[in-house]
C-alpha cells in the first residue's frame, strides 16, 4: 500500500492534530517519524524503528519500515545507505 504525501496531509487535516483527538495509524506514524528525526537526524534504521515502536507499541516494526520507505519515495525523508542514516529531506 503506497501512501502519498497528499494523502498523509489529508488524513492529518481530517483528523486534526491535537491532544486527546484520535488519530489514524498513518498520521501517528508520520508524526512520530518526523518528531524523532527532528530531534535526532542521522539515526540508523533500527534505532528509528525501535524509537517509533516504543512510542506506539501496537504498530508492527515491518509496517514502520514500509512507511519509512514510502516517506522516502515521497521525498519527506532521506536515507543514506552508506551510513545507514535517516534524516529529514
Amino acid at each position: 500500500m503506497k501512501i502519498t504525501r497528499k494523502q498523509i496531509r489529508k488524513i492529518i487535516k481530517e483528523v486534526g492534530i491535537a491532544p486527546g483527538v484520535p488519530q489514524s495509524l498513518m498520521s501517528k506514524l508520520y508524526e512520530a517519524v518526523m518528531e524523532v528525526l527532528e530531534g535526532r537526524p542521522g539515526m540508523s534504521g533500527t534505532e528509528l524503528v525501535d524509537t517509533v515502536n516504543q512510542m506506539h507499541p501496537s504498530i508492527d516494526a515491518e509496517l514502520i519500515y514500509d512507511f519509512l520507505d514510502q516517506l522516502e519515495a515521497d521525498g519527506e525523508i532521506m536515507y543514506d545507505e552508506s551510513m545507514d542514516a535517516w534524516s529529514l529531506a
